[in-house]
């Protein structure tokens, strides 16, 4: 080492800075994927289902809790659970199908090529681990991830979910479990069925919610194109009744004579968490304030004469600021 001295100082330098830079890789695992020696990196997971649960099986028949297997994970080469290298696999269907006492961290997984998500937690009675940080953006198939995850309740409102197609029984009898998901975009094709039946948590908080249930409206979550009405009431008029469907955009409606009739709507996209809400003007009128239910009122003046329609415009601008819906009522009169 005495020769080290003796050599120019630039070279002396850039040799120390490579030992630190050696000392440092081996001494802090950027994601802890190694083998319990901390220095050892784990083997990746091959990218198959069958091969995925058998590890799980092996790991958890040691520790069936936290998955903290290490005589099993570094005989394997794969390590413990919490440290595996997962970023090959797509299909983690069924991986923790009726763990009853699992709830090992899973925080440091890598999900980037994930895209299915079957049964993942269905009957993991006891996990509750953050899991929030998953990228799950290119996952199709959420079909009962947590269905009867009874403990689960961790914040995945920042999940990507765009890629989505079934999200059916995902949250069925997870009956802890009731964060805020609204602003998840779910697309028009998901299947929903069942997502929420049996989620006592959940329903608790968004009962009420016009679009909340068991199979929830696809508006229930962020819609950015959606310019859809839910329904129109005459709050002052109660006698005056149409069948509304927010896929039907035009009723003619008779109305009491009087000089002029209070017309209240709500849009479908009005509880945007973190976004924008539809807009809605009635009659021309300027953009209106909706109330804490998302409800807007306008009165519209009645200027009908005997024979003669009224057509009232409801102009629904989506939360995207661009895609429009007209729906009309077409007043008449009833006069008696």
């Amino acid at each position: 080492m005495k020769d080290l001295f003796h050599l120019p100082v630039h070279f002396s330098r850039q040799f120390i800075a490579l030992c630190l830079a050696l000392l440092t890789l081996f001494a802090t695992p950027a994601s802890g994927q190694f083998l319990s020696d901390g220095v050892t990196p784990v083997n990746p997971i091959p990218n198959s289902n069958a091969i995925l649960l058998a590890h799980i099986g092996n790991c958890l028949a040691e520790q069936p809790v936290t998955g903290l297997c290490t005589t099993w994970g570094d005989n394997s080469g794969f390590g413990a659970i919490p440290s595996w290298d997962v970023t090959n696999v797509n299909d983690f269907g069924n991986a923790f199908l009726n763990r009853t006492t699992f709830n090992g961290d899973l925080s440091r997984w890598n999900m980037i090529n994930a895209t299915s998500l079957y049964r993942m937690f269905q009957n993991a009675l006891a996990f509750n681990r953050d899991i929030s940080q998953w990228t799950v953006s290119n996952v199709r198939n959420f079909d009962g991830t947590f269905y009867i995850a009874q403990a689960f309740n961790q914040d995945i409102s920042g999940w990507d979910t765009s890629a989505a197609a079934d999200m059916k029984n995902m949250f069925q009898q997870a009956n802890a479990f009731n964060q805020d998901i609204r602003k998840w975009t779910v697309t028009a094709a998901v299947d929903r069925t069942h997502m929420f039946l049996n989620a006592p948590a959940m329903t608790a908080v968004y009962g009420t919610h016009p679009l909340y249930g068991d199979t929830p409206r696809r508006e229930f979550f962020y819609a950015n194109n959606s310019a859809n009405l839910e329904n129109v009431e005459f709050p002052t008029e109660p006698s005056v009744v149409i069948n509304f469907h927010h896929t039907n955009t035009n009723y003619n409606v008779t109305v009491p004579d009087r000089a002029s009739i209070d017309i209240k709507v709500r849009p479908s996209e009005f509880d945007n968490i973190g976004h924008a809400d539809s807009t809605v003007t009635i009659d021309g009128s300027a953009v209106l304030t909706p109330d804490a239910q998302g409800y807007v009122t306008h009165t519209v003046p009645i200027t009908t004469t005997v024979g003669v329609v009224q057509p009232v415009p409801i102009v629904v601008t989506a939360p995207d600021g661009v895609t429009q819906r007209t729906y009309t009522l077409n007043l008449k009169v009833n006069f008696l």
